[in-house]
Order: structure tokens, then sequence, then C-alpha cells
């Protein structure tokens, strides 16, 4: 769920941490240009690119790259420092203001649907909120218990505040969203009954109102939380319901695996391993590139993992369809039903089969993923093997390094 938008943000806030924040003489001019001039001829231009391919894109895109040359190259963060002092939380607010208001503009006068603050509400949920609202917390608590207590006792609580918020996150989450449960009663008894056969018990169904702008599914919870699928009105819209529940077993299928754990799992033995090796190697674990080189390994340990997860729950998904039907093998028409599921996601949305998502690879290939189980026995799914010898080297690394 975590946006391109919202992933270009944190990436330029966390590289603006790195720097030295000086002003240096002329930059207020061109900060100035960057933050007003181009956002403003960005958005009287809009109405004349809405209908051309990609325009909006291209427009958020320059609205985006001038942000982070006035925060990177010419003193946006030095300026903001000037103004609001040295208060972090402030600081955080005053970078982000610019870029957020220019890009609510932008998309207040390029909504698609009629209400034009429910579009912008979205889009802020959706780019915004759904990242920095966690983010604003843990800046919060850090800034305050800093000031009072210390820089060590301020990590401390940053850990502390950050395990707070993965256990509360499903009520985040579904508050930011504004999701709602599910009101159809036989399509609620129906997908329960496909979370019971994932071995999830007291499961939630939310729909998300997207104004009907989304084909999405998502699963939220991990190990002691509510396991929780979020479907979205559109997608609820326009599937049938046989493409409806092999969606939700391959939600419900993240929840079986506990993909959603693992996935933090993953991510936390890349922080604490890069950290020991530094250590070992005599690196600054606080210099930029060493940082810089241990982001890019915990995102892209994180893709990897998302990867193999997400072809679990699809050959979970076609797998079940077929044993629901007393077959001891993979049906072809499971496989058949998964696809077009996917197919339809696809064609609803307005995106090629072939185009390639970060953690979800193409369409395509999916597809291709799903004819190769056709007639493979359901007890020796390769999939489920891959994924089982990589939970037991996470759970191993993990251990190891608290051994060491």
């Amino acid at each position: 769920m975590i946006r391109p938008i919202s992933l270009f943000l944190i990436t330029c806030i966390l590289l603006a941490d790195y720097l030295t924040a000086t002003i240096v003489k002329g930059a207020g001019v061109l900060a100035i240009i960057l933050l007003v001039i181009i956002p403003v001829v960005a958005i009287v231009l809009s109405p004349k690119v809405q209908r051309k391919n990609y325009g909006i894109e291209i427009l958020t895109f320059v609205i985006l790259i001038a942000w982070s040359m006035a925060l990177l190259m010419f003193g946006w963060l030095a300026h903001v420092k000037l103004i609001l002092g040295e208060n972090f939380l402030l600081v955080k607010f005053g970078i982000l203001l610019p870029v957020v208001l220019s890009l609510s503009l932008l998309w207040w006068l390029t909504s698609p649907i009629k209400s034009r603050i429910a579009w912008v509400s979205h889009r802020l949920r959706c780019d915004v909120f759904l990242l920095f609202v966690p983010l604003f917390i843990l800046w919060g608590v850090r800034d305050v218990v800093w000031r009072y207590y210390g820089s060590d006792a301020s990590q401390d609580a940053m850990f502390i505040a950050l395990i707070a918020l993965i256990i509360f996150s499903p009520i985040v989450i579904r508050c930011i969203l504004c999701a709602r449960e599910l009101t159809d009663k036989n399509l609620t008894q129906l997908l329960q009954q496909v979370a019971r056969r994932a071995g999830v018990k007291k499961a939630k169904v939310l729909v998300w109102n997207t104004h009907m702008l989304l084909m999405n599914a998502f699963a939220i919870g991990i190990i002691f939380q509510p396991k929780t699928i979020v479907l979205t009105d559109k997608l609820l819209q326009n599937l049938t319901q046989k493409e409806l529940v092999l969606v939700a077993r391959h939600e419900f299928a993240h929840h079986r695996y506990w993909h959603l754990s693992f996935l933090i799992i993953g991510m936390f033995c890349t922080i604490l391993w890069t950290d020991h090796l530094a250590t070992l190697f005599q690196l600054d674990i606080g210099a930029v590139t060493t940082q810089l080189i241990q982001l890019l390994l915990v995102i892209m340990v994180y893709i990897y993992l998302s990867r193999k997860f997400e072809e679990q729950a699809d050959a979970y998904a076609v797998a079940d369809e077929s044993a629901s039907q007393g077959s001891e093998i993979v049906l072809q028409d499971a496989s058949h039903n998964m696809s077009a599921a996917l197919c339809a996601i696809a064609s609803c949305s307005n995106i090629s089969t072939d185009r390639r998502d970060v953690l979800h690879g193409s369409i395509r290939e999916r597809q291709l993923n799903l004819e190769s189980l056709v007639h493979c026995p359901l007890n020796a799914i390769p999939i489920h093997q891959s994924v089982k010898w990589i939970k037991i080297a996470l759970v191993s690394l993990l251990l190891l390094e608290f051994v060491i």
C-alpha cells in the first residue's frame, strides 16, 4: 500500500537529514521558483493536458522533482529551520507543506469525479497519510523523549512506539482509509468460509470506498491482530463471485502463511545484519553511504520477499479452489478462473498485463506461473517448499544475530 509518491517523499526527506542545512546566496530565489512558480505553471497547464496520456503524471513528476531540488540543492531545509526553529516535527511538516499543497491543488483541478473534495481526500489518504501519519507519530515520540530524556532514551522510545504502531496498524489503516465492514451478509458468509479453509478464525472483511477508482485487495494484521482483508468497491463491482472468492483466497493466504510477519522479520534481519557487518568491517554505521546501502538492501529484501509471497498466495488460491472440488491436483478450471480475475483487474484498472509491478511482477508473469501449476499435486507445489526454506533462513538469521 506504500505508493510511489510516498516513497519519493520519504526518500528525499531521509537524504536531506544527512545534508548540511545551509542557506547559499541566491538559493532563496531559486527555492521560490521551484516551490511556487513551477508548481503554479504546472497547475495552470493541468486542464490542457488532463486528457492526454500521462499528462497529469508528468505534471506530478515535475512538481515532485522541483520540490526535491529545492530541498536537496537549494537550502529549503535551512529556510524551514530558520523560520520554525529546530523543532524536529515542525521542520518535517514545513518541508512537506509546499509539495502537499501543490499536489492537492493539482488533484483538485484534475478530479475525475464530481466531488473534488472526495478525490483530494482520497489521494491524500493514499499518497501521503498512509505513510506519514505513522512516521509523524514516531518522529513526535522521538522529539519529545529526546528533549526531556536525551538521545539514548529517544531511540528506545522510538522502538517501543514502532512496536505499538505495528500492533495497532489495522486500526490506523482502517481509520485513514475510512474502510467499513462488508454489509452483504451472503457474501460475508461465503468469504468467512474461505477464511476458515485457510485456517483463519474470526476474519474481518472491510470495504474501501474509492469512488469506483481502484481495483485492489490487500491483507492487514499480523500475529496477534485480527486477520483482515480489505476489498475496494470497484473490485466488488467488477468481479464475478467466483473471481472474487479466488481473490479472497489469495488474500487469506497471506494470513495463513504469516507473510506480513515474515516481511517485517526479513527487513529487521537486514537491518541487524548490515549493522553487524558494518561493525565487523569497522565501517561507520552513521555514515551517509552506509545508511544508503542499508536502505537499499532493506528495499531489495522487501521486494524479493513480496514477489515470493505473492506467488505463494496465487498458488494457494488455485490449490484451495481445486481442493474444494475434491481434486488432489491443481485443476485447469481453477487456474483459468484466477487468471481471469487477474485479467479483469488489469482491464478495469486500464493497465497492460505485461506491465511490471515492483512488488507483484506483471499480470502476465503471474498467469504463466498459474498455468505451470496445472496438474501439479496439491501437496507438491514448488513455491511452498521454496518459501518454507526462506522462512527457516530468516528465523535462523534472527536467532544467530542474538547468539553472536
